[in-house]
């Protein structure tokens, strides 16, 4: 493997260029998905910065993917992705067992202070709507540029972003309330199925698409099944029987999406 290969290959997710990225993996298989550019970005941040869904998707699928790798600031692909807005990303990534989103850089700026700095309510209530630890939304404290160190409350009080800043004076203090009452509005139930539903069929058919136009199944195929691996055995059956589908036109997606859409939400209600 070498450094400029890395390069390409970051350059390429940065851009949206997944056949190239593909095209690198055929010619070097030994390369590290989580090694950094010159500019010290993985291709996980580097997709994620510039809101490339699919790009992410197949990255999340890789096995050896470390989603809290971080820049030398200590921001992750999550960190990048509430700064910037990305909410699809952020929604892409939400959906991650391994995702930490309470992470803090090295000024203590956690991915909630993030989306809180830029304004991002939606993103916001997308976090919160989340299973995930965010940290502790009352006390922890980041800063940047001429903020001074604050919390996310703090922040938002101080940038006058006074919707924020009252969403999370509420979520501090009924957070199993608000975090409801953000489910109810967002649908989340429904919009994580669909999150999932997508990525199974970006898995199984855009992947494919790349495949049949002269990719190699040999730098696929692991990718493509890894992530089964995380889901319960139900839904394995269904990424299985839609990539059969894909290959052989046997399912189209309006026979395996009510299935998948069924249980996924199903599977959310146990949770």
């Amino acid at each position: 493997m070498t450094k400029a290969a890395v390069d390409s290959f970051c350059c390429a997710a940065h851009d949206g260029r997944l056949d190239t990225m593909l095209s690198i993996l055929e010619c070097y298989p030994e390369l590290d998905i989580n090694a950094k550019s010159c500019s010290g970005d993985t291709a996980l941040m580097c997709a994620s910065m510039r809101n490339n869904d699919n790009v992410v998707k197949f990255l999340l699928a890789h096995p050896d993917i470390d989603t809290n790798k971080s820049t030398l600031n200590g921001e992750t692909a999550l960190s990048l992705g509430c700064w910037n807005g990305s909410t699809s990303i952020v929604k892409l990534l939400l959906l991650n067992p391994s995702v930490d989103a309470a992470n803090q850089n090295k000024q203590g700026c956690t991915p909630l202070w993030d989306a809180v700095y830029s304004g991002h309510i939606n993103t916001i209530n997308w976090l919160i709507a989340s299973d995930k630890h965010l940290g502790d939304v009352k006390n922890d404290k980041g800063s940047w540029m001429s903020t001074g160190s604050r919390t996310a409350i703090e922040l938002a009080t101080g940038l006058s972003r006074h919707e924020i800043a009252e969403l999370l004076k509420r979520f501090v203090v009924r957070p199993k309330q608000i975090k409801h009452e953000i489910r109810v509005n967002l649908k989340f139930k429904n919009a994580m199925a669909s999150e999932l539903f997508s990525l199974v069929v970006f898995l199984c058919d855009d992947l494919v698409k790349e495949i049949d136009s002269g990719i190699s199944d040999l730098c696929v195929s692991s990718r493509f099944f890894a992530i089964t691996k995380r889901l319960p055995m139900e839904l394995q059956m269904v990424v299985c029987n839609r990539a059969v589908g894909s290959a052989k036109d046997t399912i189209l997606t309006k026979d395996s999406e009510p299935a998948f859409m069924t249980l996924a939400a199903s599977l959310q209600d146990e949770q």
